[in-house]
C-alpha cells in the first residue's frame, strides 16, 4: 500500500472548482474533513495510514484551502456542500465521514444535508452549536489559533497538553508531517478568516443545528479529549447525548490532536468502528 507521504496529489474539477485531492488504501470509502486553517498536510501521516491499512481514505483541500482554488464560504452550509460536491465529483455515492475539529462541524451539517449519502460518521475533538450547555472555544486558543504564523510552542498548546509529554508528542507529530517534504502553503488570511465566519454562522444560524442532531441516525462515533483548548470535553459529552446512534470516547491524558498522539490506539478504533 501506498503510504500518505508518498500518495500523489490528483485534481478533479466540480462546481466550478479544482479539487486537489489524495487517495491512501483501499476498502470502505472515508472522507477526511480537516480542521481551522488545515490542508492535507496537516493531517498527521502516521494516522492516516492507520486508517487507510483497512480503508480507502480521501483527503482534500476544500474551496480556497490549500491547493483547491477559490474563496473560502463564509457560511457552514456552503463548507459543507462543496465537500459533498467533491465527493460525488470523484464517484462516492455512499461513504464515511471523519470530521476533525471545524472538520468535525462541517461533517455534523454535511450529514445533516445529506445524510442518504453518509454510512458512519466519525466525530474527533469537535463540538455542537450553540446551547445553553455549549462550551466554546478558549480564549486562549482563539488568540493562537488567529496568528499568521504558529510556532512548535504554539502548536504544543493548540494540540498537545502542556507538559513534557505533550511537548515530546508535539515534535513527534511535526516531524512525521514534515517528511512529506514540499508542503502546501499555509491557507490564505482572507480565507482562514471566512472559516471564521462559517463558524459564528454555525453556533448562531437559525437552522438551530444544535436541536437538530437529534435527526443524525447514522451510526457515530463522538471522540474527544480531557485536555482540548478548542472544543473542551464537555462538548463530546453533549453530541453523544444528542446524538441517538452514538458511541462515546473520551481521551484523558491527550489534547485537541489526540488522534495524532494516539495514531495506532485511535486508528484502531476507527477501523474497529468502521468495520462493523
Amino acid at each position: 500500500m501506498q503510504n500518505s507521504i508518498h500518495s500523489t496529489t490528483q485534481y478533479i474539477k466540480a462546481d466550478h472548482h479544482r479539487y486537489a485531492y489524495r487517495v491512501i488504501g483501499e476498502g470502505r470509502p472515508v472522507l477526511f474533513l480537516q480542521r481551522f486553517r488545515g490542508t492535507m498536510d496537516d493531517w498527521d501521516p502516521a494516522f492516516v495510514d492507520r486508517v487507510a491499512q483497512h480503508n480507502k481514505v480521501y483527503l482534500f483541500d476544500n474551496v480556497g484551502i490549500g491547493l483547491t482554488d477559490g474563496n473560502t464560504p463564509s457560511t457552514i452550509t456552503a463548507i459543507a456542500d462543496d465537500a459533498v460536491q467533491f465527493a460525488k465529483a470523484i464517484g462516492l455515492t455512499k461513504f464515511n465521514v471523519l470530521g476533525w475539529s471545524l472538520g468535525g462541524i462541517v461533517a455534523q451539517v454535511l450529514t445533516l444535508r445529506h445524510q442518504e449519502l453518509v454510512d458512519r460518521l466519525i466525530l474527533v475533538g469537535t463540538g455542537p452549536a450553540a446551547s445553553k450547555e455549549t462550551v466554546y472555544p478558549t480564549q486562549r486558543f482563539l488568540e493562537i489559533a488567529r496568528k499568521e504564523v504558529n510556532t512548535e510552542d504554539d502548536h504544543q498548546v493548540l494540540f498537545f497538553t502542556e507538559d513534557n509529554k505533550g511537548w515530546q508528542h508535539t515534535r513527534d507529530s511535526l516531524a512525521r508531517i514534515s517528511r512529506r517534504g514540499d508542503l502546501i502553503p499555509a491557507t490564505k488570511t482572507e480565507n482562514w478568516m471566512s472559516q471564521s465566519l462559517a463558524m459564528r454562522d454555525f453556533y448562531s444560524s437559525p437552522q438551530d443545528y444544535f436541536n437538530q442532531l437529534k435527526n443524525i441516525n447514522v451510526p457515530t462515533l463522538v471522540s474527544g479529549a480531557r485536555y482540548d483548548i478548542a472544543f473542551p470535553m464537555v462538548n463530546s459529552y453533549l453530541l453523544a447525548r444528542e446524538i441517538v446512534n452514538s458511541t462515546l470516547l473520551i481521551y484523558p491524558e491527550a489534547g485537541h490532536a489526540f488522534h495524532h498522539q494516539l495514531y495506532d490506539t485511535f486508528g484502531d478504533v476507527v477501523n474497529g468502528f468502521l468495520g462493523r
